[in-house]
């Protein structure tokens, strides 16, 4: 699934934070992946994305920056920062 068609299966909240990982992290992809992806979501199921993008940064260091980046959006989400190339 591509989320650049903006399927039903996502909140307009989810959007938000796309536009935000793309913008902060000049990301050439985001993927969702996991139940909400697959439209077999419970109501405790999280956001997966994976970002993929020019990263400089370590993987923990990454991941350290994009949770404080997404600290104040109120989802339950779990983002996989990973290294173009």
């Amino acid at each position: 699934m591509r989320l650049t068609t903006r399927s039903k299966l996502f909140g307009q909240e989810i959007w938000i934070i796309v536009d935000l990982l793309v913008e902060k992290y000049n990301s050439v992809a985001v993927f969702s992946f996991g139940s909400r992806a697959r439209g077999d979501l419970k109501p405790w199921s999280i956001y997966d994305l994976s970002i993929i993008a020019d990263l400089n940064e370590q993987y923990l260091d990454r991941i350290r920056d994009m949770l404080s980046a997404l600290n104040e959006v109120d989802l339950q989400l779990k983002a996989s920062p990973f290294k173009r190339g």
